[in-house]
């Protein structure tokens, strides 16, 4: 698959799940005037479609990265939670940091309504495919090169263990660290390394 397939297919999803939240959220807005329960449940509902198709779409492109992200919840569980539970407060830091300054408020916006929902999604995803994929281990089935079985299945279920209280925040704080435990590791991995240039040394009396 070239780039410019690759481009279009991402371009496809972008718009059918922007089309479905707006659809959602237009028809949840009716419903609030006639059947308020209604509303929520639907709103509920298109939601999860939402990130049904996200995840997929993750498993379509990221599959490999997908993978590191699960390894790293499973083998480092505790730094997993600590760095997810430290990026619900540190995007608010770095906004107040960056909208001190004129030049720095359109970035404080772009990171706090547009990257830092982004790590949350993606999180969230890879932790729900975690919990898919544990399930299916569990029933014996092998790990897909492709975990699309495990998005269905673990979507279903964080959505249903959503229901108990604090379950769906923890669930997002342990996919939150591992994608930004992983994308640190990535970006220091492709840093270019820094040349130590030798300390002179003082001429010899």
């Amino acid at each position: 698959m070239n780039y410019h397939t690759l481009h279009k297919s991402h371009q496809s999803f972008d718009l059918i799940v922007t089309f479905l939240l707006l659809g959602t959220g237009l028809i949840t807005m009716l419903l609030m005037f006639i059947h308020p329960m209604a509303a929520i449940v639907l709103f509920w509902i298109g939601l999860l479609i939402a990130f049904w198709i996200t995840g997929l779409a993750v498993a379509a492109f990221g599959a490999r990265q997908v993978r590191i992200a699960e390894a790293i919840i499973s083998t480092e569980p505790l730094k997993t939670f600590l760095v997810g539970l430290a990026m619900i407060f540190i995007p608010i830091l770095v906004f107040v940091l960056l909208a001190i300054t004129i030049i720095g408020l359109p970035l404080a916006f772009a990171f706090l309504f547009f990257v830092w929902p982004l790590f949350a999604m993606l999180g969230y995803i890879v932790a729900a495919i975690w919990i898919g994929d544990w399930v299916l281990r569990a029933a014996n089935r092998p790990p897909a090169e492709r975990p699309y079985l495990a998005v269905s299945v673990g979507l279903l279920l964080s959505g249903l263990l959503g229901i108990i209280p604090f379950v769906s925040g923890i669930i997002s704080i342990f996919g939150l660290g591992s994608v930004t435990i992983a994308a640190w590791r990535t970006f220091v991995r492709h840093s270019p390394p820094t040349s130590q240039q030798p300390l002179p040394t003082a001429a010899a009396q």
